[in-house]
Formats: C-alpha cells, sequence, structure tokens
C-alpha cells in the first residue's frame, strides 16, 4: 500500500501543529530580504547568540506565551481552509505531511484527511 496526499483545505493541520509550526533560519532570512514584516511579527525568533538566528516558531503574539488556537496566517473562506501567506509559507508547511526520506509522517497518518492509499 502506497500513502500519498492530496490536501483537502480542512485546515486541520494549521490548527492541531499550532506552536510548533517551525521557521527556519533560512524562511526568515527570507521573510528579511522581502521586507516581510507582517509575517515576522508573528514568528517568535530564537537565537543561540545576540545576531545568529536558529529557528522560530508561528504565534499570534511572539511576546506572549499564550496558547495557539491555529496558525496565524490560515483564513477560512466558505469551508476552506486558505493560507494566506501561500507564496512564502515556511518550509515545514511546504513539506507537509512528509518527513525528511520523502514518507509521510507517521504521527499524522491516521489523523489528516487528505493522506489516501493508492
Amino acid at each position: 500500500m502506497k500513502l500519498t496526499f492530496n490536501c483537502q483545505q480542512s485546515g486541520n493541520c494549521c490548527k492541531k501543529y499550532t506552536g510548533t509550526i517551525i521557521a527556519s533560519p533560512g524562511d526568515i532570512k527570507r521573510w528579511h530580504a522581502a521586507g516581510r514584516k507582517d509575517i515576522l511579527a508573528k514568528v517568535r525568533i530564537h537565537k543561540s547568540n545576540a545576531t545568529t538566528i536558529i529557528g522560530g516558531e508561528f504565534c499570534e503574539d511572539p511576546h506572549s506565551n499564550a496558547e495557539q488556537t491555529q496558525c496565524p496566517f490560515v483564513d477560512m473562506k466558505k469551508g476552506k481552509a486558505l493560507c494566506s501567506i501561500h507564496d512564502v509559507k515556511p518550509d515545514a508547511c511546504k513539506a507537509f505531511p512528509y518527513d525528511k526520506e520523502g514518507n509521510i509522517r507517521s504521527d499524522v497518518m491516521n489523523e489528516c484527511d487528505g493522506i489516501i492509499s493508492v
């Protein structure tokens, strides 16, 4: 049995994995270069020292420890979840639901309605 993914735009992943939507150092660099302050305002940036960015995570307010209910960039329209930053979304979102080896992640296999067997 081979598994494949066809996004159903349910928004479940944008809600369930909130707080763990990771921004890579490359994502952050790309958003800085593009002048995307709107995105950077929603990223808690982690540094290994004063200048070296090691990554970040999406949150509604980077200065708060309040738990998030969904990605701050998901918009629900007509029952479909749309990514308002789709053209520059984080690498982690681009790769979802695949792991580094190109396999569907086992932790989402039974939870994502877009995963089908072929």
